[in-house]
């Protein structure tokens, strides 16, 4: 445990030290510590108890997406990502909410912690809107709608994009 007999501030120093290390010369520390604080600030943890190791924990999506967004440092992010046909999200309506949703969310949350990022462009599909039947193309003022779950969750994907950015950018 590295930083285990000292103050809160020589530890910062420490982890800052290994830290600034494994960056400068692309090396792997193992840290066996108790301090939550110390394990949080590592990349990866692996839990042990009663001396077997235990599933790590799944860093949340957008920590995920942050990380890769903060490395590349970008102005503009697009995001295209989508479960994108209709047959399937019968099949797997959850995981096309998954996907087209909480994704979504995740990278909107994401961009949140990047400061470099000027622009976000969301792309959904033109099945976000209700079909009334009446044959015309669908402009950006028409009412969203969508029965089957591929059209609800990009739907919805317009509402969660039209939150953040009310409240957020």
């Amino acid at each position: 445990e590295p930083t285990g007999n000292l103050d809160s501030e020589k530890s910062k120093d420490v982890l800052s030290t290994l830290r600034r290390f494994n960056i400068e010369h692309r090396q792997t520390f193992v840290i066996v510590t108790h301090d939550a604080e110390v394990a949080a600030a590592c990349d990866r943890t692996i839990r042990m108890r009663d001396g077997l190791v235990q599933a790590p924990p799944v860093a949340a999506p957008s920590a995920i997406v942050a990380r890769a967004l903060a490395d590349c440092d970008p102005e503009v992010v697009i995001h295209m990502a989508a479960q994108a046909l209709v047959r399937p999200s019968y099949l797997d309506p959850l995981g096309t909410y998954a996907t087209n949703v909480m994704g979504t969310a995740n990278v909107l949350q994401a961009v949140r912690a990047v400061p470099s990022v000027r622009a976000v462009v969301v792309v959904t599909s033109d099945k976000v809107y209700e079909n009334d039947g009446a044959g015309r193309p669908f402009i950006e003022d028409d009412r969203l709608g969508g029965h089957d779950p591929y059209s609800n969750s990009k739907a919805c994907a317009e509402l969660v994009t039209d939150s953040f950015r009310q409240c957020f950018f």
